[in-house]
């Protein structure tokens, strides 16, 4: 599998208008699959710092008119055709509930009302995975329904796409993965080419229902992730939803992720063998005050004992 979009809601890679506004999110896997606002002052507001996301940046889409789009191939890429597989981790917060069927993000076609890939809310906070063919009736579809309620926690979700079945996996404080549902057949014929891929709406021949949402990363990928490769995206996502801390041996590094730290900043990314993006490794381990520590996550103009490398 490999990524096909990535999206870090820091100050380097979005751009605002003079009220914050939420203008660009530039897409950090390379393949320039950026988000644009759909209209003007309607892509959502953005805070460069928040402490519902350890300090990140994150993105309010208002579910009344906030969208942001892509219209340069991103949807296509991931579930265009016939029983293309696709997955998304999405770290995100529920702020209100809306009307059944508001899209939190989804895939969609120009031409008319389907095909179609969705994720959406129900009027309770519930959680729908809906993808419809071309020649499937409209207001009908196939997916997969989460009856509990979203709240208002900061929450990790997990979509994994086979192409002709779905999962849905969610995870808030503290990192407990939640199957919601998973294998539900989601086969509903042929989805055709998708020209627009939206987060907090759905972008057909009319744009769908609104979701109101905080959101603060985004991951797409073109296939199902490895047991490895999932792990590893999952500790990344963990870096938005737990308090940042400084890591003080090799062992919590590897426990605890080796990117929390006291200061939310940028992910170092880099591309594996098969193309997906995750957080670079740090090799550079110093020896401090009697503890193994990474040398990227210590403020040594604080540190006064001395400090010698670690074979």
């Amino acid at each position: 599998m490999a990524t096909l979009a990535l999206y870090e809601l820091f100050t380097t890679y979005v751009s605002v208008d003079g009220s914050n506004n939420t203008l660009l999110v530039a897409d950090l896997s390379g393949n320039g699959f950026d988000l644009a606002e759909g209209t003007s002052t309607n892509g959502g507001v953005y805070s460069s710092a928040s402490s519902l996301f350890s300090g990140y940046g994150c993105i309010l889409m208002d579910g009344v008119d906030d969208y942001l789009v892509n219209t340069g191939g991103l949807a296509n890429a991931m579930a265009g055709g016939s029983d293309n597989s696709y997955a998304m981790h999405m770290t995100m917060q529920h702020v209100a509930d809306g009307t059944s069927g508001d899209v939190i993000c989804g895939q969609g076609d120009n031409s008319d009302n389907n095909p179609i890939c969705r994720f959406t809310e129900g009027t309770t906070g519930s959680w729908t995975v809906a993808k419809r063919g071309a020649d499937t009736p409209t207001g009908t579809g196939a997916g997969i329904l989460n009856v509990g309620t979203i709240g208002t926690s900061t929450l990790n979700a997990e979509i994994e796409h086979t192409g002709t079945a779905v999962s849905l996996f969610t995870s808030t404080k503290p990192q407990s993965i939640t199957t919601v549902a998973s294998g539900t057949a989601a086969d509903v014929n042929t989805l055709g080419t998708l020209d627009n891929f939206a987060v907090g709406t759905l972008l057909r021949v009319a744009v769908g229902g609104f979701s109101n949402f905080r959101w603060s990363y985004l991951h797409v990928m073109d296939a199902v992730p490895t047991s490895t490769e999932r792990t590893q995206l999952r500790s990344i996502m963990a870096r938005y939803t737990s308090a940042p801390q400084v890591i003080r041996s090799a062992a919590e590094r590897v426990r605890r992720d080796r990117h929390l730290h006291a200061q939310a900043r940028p992910i170092t990314w880099k591309k594996t063998k098969s193309g997906l993006m995750v957080a670079a490794e740090d090799t550079k381990i110093v020896q401090v005050n009697g503890f193994r520590a990474l040398a990227r996550d210590i403020d040594f103009a604080l540190v006064t004992a001395p400090r010698k490398k670690v074979a």
